[in-house]
């Protein structure tokens, strides 16, 4: 076999394999300590960006509720 077609047979593996891993579900698990952790993290995170925005464009939040933008509270 000429040195060519092994080198393309293992890169057409190797492809076949990324793309087997990148389907896995790594780090979406809810059962996994790990993955709930990585889950916290994603979403403090996102508070933290949503609050740098609200600070930002000085959108004040209802003392009582915590609720943005113009709301009623129902009794």
């Amino acid at each position: 076999m000429e040195p060519l077609t092994v080198i393309t047979y293992l890169a057409v593996f190797l492809v076949i394999v990324a793309v087997g891993v990148a389907r896995l579900d790594v780090g979406r698990c809810p059962e996994c300590p790990h993955c709930r952790a990585e889950a916290e993290i994603r979403a403090s995170r996102d508070r933290a960006s949503i609050a740098a925005l609200d600070r930002r464009y000085d959108l004040g939040r209802c003392p009582r509720c915590g609720q943005t933008g113009p709301h009623e509270h129902r009794r």
